[in-house]
């Protein structure tokens, strides 16, 4: 089956969830894991699109919380980079061709 690419709503949707908005719930916030990021967001205490700080790897990584829940979505071991920014259709193109590992 040949892979046809993201639909125009998929594609609106991934980039309204991974854009960054400024003077939002929670921005600039350290967070040591995914987790607590998770939490934060679903206890109110974070914005989607705040851009915060996360220790992932040993690193402090700059990215938001949509980036973060989406990134929980990806197959373990996944590089953040991937789609730590605002996803468009060629990021997201880039996106499902290594999580289906697609050339």
């Amino acid at each position: 089956a040949e892979y046809m690419g993201p639909s125009q709503d998929m594609v609106l949707g991934l980039y309204f969830l991974t854009k960054q908005k400024k003077n939002v719930t929670g921005e600039g916030t350290v967070f040591a894991d995914k987790n607590e990021v998770m939490f934060a967001y679903n206890s109110g205490q974070l914005h989607m699109q705040a851009g915060i700080k996360l220790r992932l790897n040993n690193e402090v990584v700059d990215t938001t919380v949509g980036r973060v829940i989406l990134y929980n979505t990806l197959p373990e071991g996944s590089d953040i980079n991937l789609i730590n920014q605002a996803m468009r259709h060629k990021n997201l193109e880039k996106m499902v061709s290594h999580v289906l590992c697609v050339d």
